[in-house]
């Protein structure tokens, strides 16, 4: 398969318009951008580093036989006990309306909790900016480029879920974490809760393949010789379920391209993407977001 490399706005452009984009027409294009080629598309409960304990994260292997769907329902109950001051009565300031699973789990996502879901943008230079992004200066990035099935199609076999919208079978009332629906990957259109949802057009793509029973953990010992096997985004146990390796054809979308972002590139595409105003303090519209982003020497 050939390799594209984009190391600019210009080649961006170019490929872009290969694809005959037309976000307000009927073919949606969702985008994503990773700092590190390498790792396989899998959200972060199925990194092996979130599983077994690595980068400050707790690690789940000491929880026995837990299937991925049964610690994902476990950390959402969690968090919903210790949340529901801070995000229903400051961020939903409609009465009388229980938030659904699906909405508890955008929340999460949100703010940094292992889930299933897996972030994507609708505006191709949010994506672009995080493929970039200097967390990993030293190595290439990524940019993937993920072309939806059409709207009807999608709707017809319930592969969309519209946080808070009453449509059909895309009502995430009558749809539960753990029934057949939640059991196949899913486009999941968030609620625009905090700024920075909107200010990065966000997105989400739900792992639902990996919520299945028979996906269960392996155990420490294997996490352990997989760790120190070699290059860690090499090791993953759970790689297969990667969402560009899935060939279904009743997958949301019919394709997902890859493009390398070399690492020589990225200081001169965020000097580009910050002359168009995309940047730390523009994407984190809150006090954390500016700080780091003049940190980094903005104005």
């Amino acid at each position: 398969m050939e390799t594209i490399t984009i190391s600019d706005l210009k080649e961006l452009h170019r490929e872009l318009t290969k694809l005959e984009m037309n976000q307000i027409g009927p073919d949606k294009f969702y985008f994503r951008g990773e700092s590190k080629n390498g790792w396989p598309l899998i959200p972060k409960l199925l990194r092996c580093s979130t599983l077994v304990g690595k980068d400050g994260m707790p690690g789940f292997t000491k929880k026995g036989e837990m299937s991925i769907e049964q610690i994902q329902v476990c950390l959402l109950e969690r968090l919903k006990r210790h949340a529901v001051h801070l995000y229903l009565q400051n961020n939903r300031p409609w009465q009388g309306e229980h938030p659904s699973d699906w909405e508890w789990l955008c929340v999460a996502q949100h703010h940094g909790l292992p889930t299933l879901l897996l972030d994507w943008s609708i505006n191709p230079l949010v994506a672009f900016y995080f493929s970039a992004w200097k967390g990993f200066a030293k190595d290439d990035g990524v940019f993937y480029v993920m072309k939806l099935r059409g709207k009807q199609f999608r709707n017809d076999n319930a592969l969309t879920i519209r946080i808070g919208q009453n449509i059909d079978v895309a009502d995430d009332r009558k749809r539960s974490l753990t029934n057949d629906d939640a059991h196949k990957p899913l486009v999941v259109v968030p609620l625009v809760f905090t700024q920075r949802i909107e200010a990065q057009s966000s997105r989400l793509i739900y792992t639902g393949n990996a919520a299945k029973a028979e996906c269960m953990l392996p155990d420490k010992d294997e996490f352990e010789i997989l760790l120190n096997g070699g290059d860690e985004c090499q090791q993953e146990p759970f790689a297969n379920l990667a969402l560009d390796k899935i060939t279904s054809d009743d997958t949301a979308w019919s394709s997902i391209t890859k493009y390398i972002i070399p690492k020589s590139a990225k200081k001169n595409i965020l000097r580009q993407l910050a002359n168009v105003q995309i940047n730390h303090g523009s994407l984190f519209p809150d006090l954390d977001g500016h700080s780091a982003y003049l940190a980094a020497g903005g104005d």
